[in-house]
């Protein structure tokens, strides 16, 4: 990221969010080494993953491992803030990290007060994606039906 963006944020570091600025900024501190060597990691982790997946279509999972927390707490402490953040986007940076095609569609909603929507994430090897929209259609239709019968 920081080579993406790195430039940028340092011209104009009020234009972003300071945790996400953090974050992107250091990445500078990286040496090529190290970032082959994560590079590397991750090419083995994709290939085992797809090796794993392979007999399937696909693969589901939640879109978020954690429910939302409130603005207030995450806006007043920047650990909480980090922890929030890491348990929103854990699940959603597997398929960016392993260069996969996903897609997520709303599910419904949890218990709660108030009730917070969910999503599904639908998770499917490169260059699936032909194949990973026609099993979102279907998965949709499935999951309005479901919520139409709850609500009968």
């Amino acid at each position: 990221a920081y080579a993406l963006y790195g430039a940028k944020i340092e011209a104009a570091p009020e234009k972003i969010f300071p945790l996400v600025a953090e974050r992107v900024l250091a990445g500078k501190s990286l040496s090529a080494h190290e970032a082959n060597a994560r590079n590397a990691e991750i090419a083995e982790l994709r290939r085992k993953f797809l090796t794993q997946i392979a007999p399937f279509d696909a693969m589901l999972m939640p879109t978020v491992a954690i429910s939302p927390p409130p603005i207030a707490a995450i806006a007043a402490d920047a650990e909480t803030y980090r922890q929030a953040n890491a348990g929103a986007l854990a699940l959603p940076s597997l398929a960016n990290r392993l260069g996969l095609c996903a897609i997520t569609l709303p599910a419904g909603t949890c218990a709660g007060d108030p009730p917070l929507p969910f999503g599904l994430s639908i998770l499917a090897a490169p260059f699936g994606e032909r194949q990973l929209l026609q099993i979102a259609a279907v998965l949709e239709r499935i999951l309005r039906q479901l919520g139409d019968m709850s609500r009968a």
